[in-house]
């Protein structure tokens, strides 16, 4: 029963199955990193819950340099509205058994590219502006709880591809957040164009999920 609903929402699953494909690829061409062959991409796996996946950037967090109080506590506070409005959305099967095609789960692939870049922003040489960081963060929850909102208001399985797409979209930003990051000029100029650009873009298609 729950095959026939499967393939009718992934149709045509070779397009998916592209778009995942191209995704990574520019992400490693950004970044330099083959995302599910990170190590924190190794940690997240072996997590079963949201709890376990908040737990696992509290520990993040504490073994970096970049972050401290207040800071902290706001990049923290944001990640747990990420992962509790994200990883729902594969255990509750609404992103249609992607994962079972690739053998990973989209959302843990999201989370290791957030953990990606805080770990870029560790390594930096450049001083930076971690309001900005703390902007990024808080615009991909706004983001999020959006989404999350259309997906609820839609009850119906034919969210699954706009949904993945749009999740897509997020991984990419978070590539070329990182690689600004690496080039040393992650600042107002990505935060208030490219991301907000990104927010319009995706809003369109969370919009046709409802």
């Amino acid at each position: 029963m729950t095959d026939q609903p499967h393939s009718a929402t992934l149709s045509p699953s070779s397009e998916l199955r592209s778009l995942f494909d191209t995704t990574f690829s520019d992400y490693e061409k950004r970044t330099g990193i083959n995302l599910v062959e990170h190590q924190f991409f190794t940690i997240l796996n072996s997590c079963d819950t949201a709890d376990s996946i908040v737990a696992t950037f509290r520990n993040l967090i504490q073994a970096l340099n970049i972050l401290r109080g207040e800071d902290a506590t706001t990049i923290v506070e944001c990640l747990e509205w990420i992962v509790y409005l994200l990883h729902p959305l594969s255990a509750n099967g609404t992103l249609g058994g992607v994962g079972a095609q690739l053998s990973f789960s989209l959302d843990k692939a999201i989370f290791a590219g957030l953990g990606v870049l805080l770990i870029a922003v560790d390594g930096s040489q450049v001083s930076m502006n971690y309001d900005m960081l703390i902007d990024l963060f808080r615009s991909l929850e706004a983001f999020l709880k959006r989404l999350n909102t259309h997906i609820k208001a839609s009850q119906t399985t034919t969210t699954t591809v706009p949904v993945v797409k749009i999740l897509l979209q997020l991984l990419s930003t978070l590539g070329l957040a990182t690689q600004q990051v690496n080039q040393g000029r992650l600042g107002r100029s990505f935060t208030l164009i490219d991301v907000l650009l990104w927010l319009k873009v995706t809003q369109r298609g969370s919009e046709k999920c409802s």
